[in-house]
């Protein structure tokens, strides 16, 4: 299984699924705080990951759940791959990060998706769908390459 911070492959789910490792694991307890300061043999950091857990819709649940099931078949030596990925991708700049969390990851500049938007605003809502379909169709590894492909060829019949 391959897994890169170039175009986020894995990593939002890997990051979510941080927090869902850390609930799963919660022991249950008493209700009343420990020696430790903890509640129910909960961190102040495990209670805010539960916290996020029940505010989170059904959807983004299904996205954590996915990321588990994909992190159950994958080596350890991939799973250590990704932790050391996600540690790169901490030490990111911010605006970097957020090229990759909105799936442009780093090859792609600000032209690309400047030209990206401008194309999007000319085709009509039913082009606009079509675009949408055929990106989700695909695996997310070729997501950004396909999303270059029809850049790329908007371009060439301007």
């Amino acid at each position: 299984m391959k897994t890169t911070v170039r175009n986020g492959t894995l990593l939002a789910g890997a990051l979510v699924l941080a927090g869902v490792l850390v609930w799963a694991v919660m022991p249950t307890g008493t209700g009343k705080d420990d020696e430790a300061g903890t509640r129910n043999g909960l961190s102040t950091a495990e209670l805010g990951a539960l916290e996020g857990f029940l505010a989170m819709s059904d959807e983004e649940l299904d996205r954590v759940q996915d990321a588990i099931a994909r992190i159950r078949v994958m080596s350890e030596d991939e799973r250590r791959a990704l932790a050391a990925e996600i540690v790169d991708y901490r030490r990111l700049p911010r605006e970097e990060r957020s090229r990759i969390r909105d799936g442009w990851g780093r090859r792609t500049g600000d032209e690309e998706r400047e030209d990206w938007q401008r194309m999007m605003r000319e085709l009509t809502p039913t082009e606009r769908r079509e675009i949408h379909d055929r990106l989700q169709a695909v695996d997310r590894d070729e997501r950004h390459t396909l999303r270059m492909d029809i850049l790329e060829e908007w371009r060439r019949g301007r």
